[in-house]
């Protein structure tokens, strides 16, 4: 069997790289939409449950601000950001 070229290797990891990228773009696009949801939830439980309701909506807007840092982080590698040539 031949040997591949360092540069078909490359080309090759390089590919692998940037599936994995998308992989991990969708990942994280996933976790943001969950962690709104449960944001949701818990505002409607915050309404339902007034004795908890300022737990409840601390907890809301942690959500929301992971479910923005997920956000941002999964337009950032669907941007092909990487330290990889």
């Amino acid at each position: 069997m031949p040997r591949r070229s360092d540069s078909e290797r490359l080309a090759q990891l390089r590919s692998q790289f940037r599936a994995l990228q998308q992989v991990l773009a969708d990942d994280a696009a996933s976790v943001a939409e969950t962690e709104e949801t449960l944001a949701k939830t818990l505002e409607s439980a915050a309404e339902n449950m007034p004795q908890h309701a300022g737990r409840l909506r601390k907890r809301a807007r942690e959500a929301r601000r992971y479910a923005a840092t997920e956000r941002k982080e999964s337009k950032r590698l669907r941007a092909g950001g990487s330290t990889v040539a």
